[in-house]
């Protein structure tokens, strides 16, 4: 049985389809020019209908790439082979009739397999090149050559002149195609390269992120008993040793407190199916984050906050996914660790995203853990005191729904988050 590797056509990259249908434009209007040129300025006698036949097939060949590189499907390694075997076949029928490899044009045989080389496989590339080699070798020997009047008497040689003229101009359109292809080509791998590596820096953070909710769906199955526990034990003190207005305050506090983390642990073991992603509904701005404000002051009671946010402008609406509420529910507790007593909340919204930055007044990051913070997991607090996920888990839930987490420190001490989320209508 074939592996999927084995079964599975390559594709080739659509940069580097305009890359082939550009330099097949440029050997149609080289060779209608020349042709042109020759047949009209110097006299010299062509094979005009199988000339403009192979020409022709550059031109069917040009329209049907152009009209798939406009498609949804994509080119197969093996269709575009063909399409320059196709194109080196109908560069041997122009050369064939018109002087074989004294034409200065069988230059062109080195673009086409240049492009091919780069493009294509090794396994592609060896053919094109026999080929080209096979089709170069054969017009030493077999070619009809151009018939041209000459003035002895004069010293001028009009096909001697155009070989020399038609030798230069396709030295220096090979040197820009080809300095152009490899700069373009190069490019596009670079690019290429930078997108697999943010996608297994993505796989990895994906496979880190699934055993951190293997790990939490655990931790959420096993503090169940011990909260409802807890919340017996408080309720039973609250009845025994009532009567002290602080103490009862206290132990209403943790009554609280408990129950926000077993109403947590609930939405964590339901909100986790596929179906509830999908089917969620939609939440004006400004209500989400009111919403997430207020879930956030009850676990967080001794921080103090300063909301600025606009009171005018057309209110997006935001997907209400409880990760991005606990998304930015996990940079107000990062800032509230460090200065709970001086956060500001600016809120900012168009047609199209919110805009929340959160500033705290703290110590700030030191340069090399700025660069982690949000794409590692580490924590500056002391031991015992952080696990060093939250800004990990918000960033990587952020952008999942198209959103982003940006941290950087502020002149005057103090970390300056930005939390952007999209909008949806």
């Amino acid at each position: 049985m074939l592996s999927p590797s084995q079964h599975t056509p390559e594709f080739v990259l659509p940069d580097s389809q305009i890359h082939v249908a550009a330099l097949r434009s440029i050997m149609i209007f080289t060779l209608i020019s020349g042709m042109w040129i020759g047949k009209t300025k110097l006299g010299i006698v062509l094979s005009t209908i199988p000339i403009f036949l192979a020409i022709s097939m550059f031109v069917i060949l040009n329209i049907i790439s152009m009209l798939r590189m406009g498609s949804v499907r994509k080119i197969s390694h093996v269709e575009l082979f063909f399409e320059l075997f196709a194109d080196i076949i109908a560069l041997s029928t122009v050369l064939y009739f018109s002087g074989g490899i004294s034409n200065p044009f069988a230059s062109f045989y080195l673009l086409l397999l240049t492009i091919g080389v780069m493009v294509l496989p090794a396994r592609f590339s060896w053919p094109l090149a026999a080929l080209v080699l096979g089709c170069y070798t054969g017009l030493i020997f077999f070619f009809e050559p151009l018939v041209h009047t000459h003035d002895p008497l004069s010293g001028r040689n009009p096909a001697f002149n155009l070989h020399t003229v038609g030798a230069w101009m396709t030295f220096v359109l090979s040197t820009l195609i080809l300095a152009i292809l490899v700069v373009k080509i190069m490019a596009s791998l670079r690019e290429r390269e930078r997108r697999l590596a943010k996608a297994r820096e993505e796989s990895l953070r994906n496979e880190r992120i699934v055993a951190l909710g293997a790990f939490a769906a655990g931790a959420a199955h096993q503090l169940g008993t011990p909260l409802s526990t807890i919340a017996v034990i408080a309720k039973e003190l609250e009845r025994r040793l009532g009567g002290s207005s602080e103490l009862d305050e206290m132990l209403r506090t943790l009554r609280a407190q408990v129950d926000v983390c077993k109403h947590t642990l609930t939405e964590l073991t339901q909100n986790t199916s596929a179906e509830r992603i999908e089917s969620c509904a939609l939440c004006p701005a400004d209500v989400f984050l009111t919403e997430t404000l207020n879930d956030w002051r009850e676990t967080r009671p001794e921080a103090t906050l300063r909301i600025y946010q606009p009171v005018v402008g057309m209110v997006p609406n935001i997907i209400a996914e409880p990760t991005l509420k606990q998304a930015l529910i996990n940079v107000l507790n990062n800032a509230a660790d460090v200065s709970p007593g001086a956060i500001e909340v600016r809120a900012e919204w168009n047609d199209g995203e919110l805009s929340v930055d959160v500033i705290d007044g703290g110590p700030g990051f030191s340069d090399h853990n700025l660069m982690r913070a949000g794409r590692a997991t580490f924590s500056t607090k002391a031991e015992g005191q952080g696990l060093g996920i939250g800004l990990y888990l918000a960033r990587a839930a952020l952008e999942r729904f198209g959103g982003s987490l940006t941290l950087a420190n502020r002149t005057a001490g103090g970390v300056h988050a930005k939390v952007l989320i999209r909008g949806s209508y």
